[in-house]
């Protein structure tokens, strides 16, 4: 299946020739929408309204961007609801978003005032170093059912969907809410020795 499409797009066969594979699909591909109209038919309502609620600057401003965006069902665990309620939202939508540029440091353009960032498209989960705007590093690792699962700050998600398109990045959907927010762990010389 293709994902960000108004209608169900499948793949109904592959063809490969030397160092080319073809993809021959059953519809006509659409351009990739905006974050907002992407957000629109997946499930993340709870997600737009922590970003809301955070006052964070528009997504739609930012290029190479990369959303880890909890589906609506991950807030609503009862171990995340408390955990939860001592979290900012501006800090909780901080933990999800990744405006990384060249692989560690974001970059604010003069000109336009835009956020520039690198898209962390699946295939790059586990080839690069990416960092949330909290600050906090995102790990990724393979699970037993072959799909991916991010970790922030001891916090681990499922990502039940990935590289979903849209004009300016990519959106992954996670089964989990990445709530930690509190200082990493830092190591010392001193106790990395001993």
């Amino acid at each position: 299946e293709i994902y960000n499409q108004l209608t169900t797009t499948a793949v109904i066969s592959t063809t490969t020739v030397e160092h080319l594979t073809i993809h021959t699909i059953d519809a006509i591909l659409g351009i990739p929408g905006t974050y907002n109209f992407a957000a629109s038919l997946v499930d993340m309502a709870q997600f737009l309204s922590v970003e809301q609620a955070a006052g964070a600057p528009a997504v739609a401003n930012a290029r190479g961007i990369s959303v880890f965006a909890p589906v609506d069902s991950a807030f609503n665990n009862s171990n995340t609801k408390s955990k939860l309620s001592s979290v900012s939202p501006l800090d909780l939508y901080n933990n999800h978003v990744s405006l990384t540029y060249n692989h560690g440091e974001t970059k604010l353009t003069k000109a336009s005032q835009i956020l520039m960032g690198e898209t962390i498209w699946y295939n790059t989960f586990t080839t690069g170093n990416y960092t949330s705007l909290s600050g906090h590093n995102f790990s990724f690792t393979l699970t037993p059912n072959l799909q991916y699962a991010v970790t922030l700050n001891g916090v681990t998600a499922n990502i039940i969907r990935s590289d979903f398109l849209i004009n300016n990045g990519v959106i992954h959907l996670l089964d989990g809410v990445l709530y930690n927010t509190a200082p990493e762990p830092t190591t010392t010389a001193s106790s990395a020795t001993s």
